[in-house]
């Protein structure tokens, strides 16, 4: 009913009061009184509704508020189901809450909610650096099917900030990549579209056809080991954040010993992360990541033939997918926070 007599009040008003009038409403109501005013066709007044309430999500000075706030209270309204509206909003103003429902947005719902100027907006940001659906697009003749596209980690922002627990007085986000690891995607050539599961061979065919043709590449390994890893199931989609080198005094170790230079939730990482971080990198950068200057691999969980595989040795002609045997000082150990 209160709903009722404040969009009755508007209509009696005189153009100069309505202007200020949306201001002086219970925020409660603001709702209600959009919903009303399009059923009435008082569409000033649901312009102005709809602006308040993005308002009260703390958005300011933003074009084209209307799609954007449909597509928001679309989302609000999903994720309620049947309950309350207000404690989603709610949420929406604490970090941590923001946090765990921009875990439930879809990829263009992230596009679009990360121009909000709220909390929630911070929280759907894709923080500068990732290597994400957009990027994977972008370096790779390849479509990535949203729903093929997990969230981002919560809080990964202020994990990013975190200092690295191997290199002290550095933060994860300088030390790290983080990127996007699909369990497949859409492979476009000029014979066709086609599906490509991003297993051993899969993520070398992507390397051979990198969207810059001067930083394509492939794999320096032996005919046994390849067999091996195209038995090795791929995994789901996920997010993978890896150190850029090898852990600082990794060198020249055993592997029991390198492990227990781990820490936090990094873990010694797969042969096929190691694989993806490198080609990554080459294919934006240009760069052989664990190249040659000094030469460098890092051990992985994976063995072959009773050693550990290796990742590294990295020029542009290939990337060295190998086994150790022996302890040296070019084989060290990167860490991976899988996601």
């Amino acid at each position: 009913p209160e709903a009722y007599q404040r969009v009755v009040d508007y209509l009696y008003l005189s153009d100069e009061k309505r202007k200020d009038f949306v201001s002086t409403v219970d925020k409660t109501l603001l709702l209600q009184m959009a919903q009303l005013s399009s059923y009435w066709g008082v569409d000033e007044l649901k312009k102005l509704c709809d602006d308040g309430l993005c308002n009260s999500l703390g958005e300011i000075n933003i074009e084209n508020f209307t799609p954007k706030f449909t597509m928001l209270l679309g989302f609000v309204n999903r994720v309620a189901g049947s309950g309350d509206l207000e404690p989603i909003i709610d949420q929406m103003q604490i970090p941590g809450g923001a946090a765990r429902l921009a875990e439930k947005c879809t990829p263009k719902e992230i596009e679009v909610f990360a121009t909000l100027k709220t909390e929630f907006g911070k929280a759907c940001q894709i923080p500068p650096g990732i290597f994400g659906k957009a990027e994977w697009e972008k370096t790779f003749p390849v479509t990535i099917k949203d729903e093929d596209v997990p969230p981002l980690p919560p809080n990964i922002h202020a994990i990013l900030e975190q200092e690295d627990p191997c290199e002290l007085g550095k933060q994860l986000k300088d030390t790290c990549q983080l990127f996007l690891r699909p369990e497949k995607v859409t492979f476009h050539e000029a014979s066709g579209d086609r599906e490509v599961e991003l297993g051993f061979d899969g993520v070398e065919e992507l390397a051979k056809k990198a969207t810059n043709a001067r930083r394509r590449t492939q794999y320096e390994t032996t005919d046994l080991l390849r067999d091996q890893m195209n038995k090795v199931s791929v995994e789901a989609s996920g997010w993978v954040l890896m150190r850029k080198g090898v852990i600082p005094n990794s060198r020249n170790k055993s592997f029991t010993d390198q492990k227990q230079l781990l820490k936090g939730s990094f873990e010694v990482p797969k042969t096929m992360d190691a694989i993806l971080l490198n080609i990554i990198i080459y294919a934006i950068e240009g760069r052989c990541l664990y190249g040659r200057e000094p030469w460098t691999y890092t051990r992985c969980q994976e063995q072959y033939a009773g050693c550990q595989m290796i990742v590294g040795g990295f020029v542009p002609s290939g990337l060295s997918v190998s086994y150790n045997i022996f302890d040296s000082v070019s084989s060290g150990l990167s860490g991976a926070w899988k996601f």
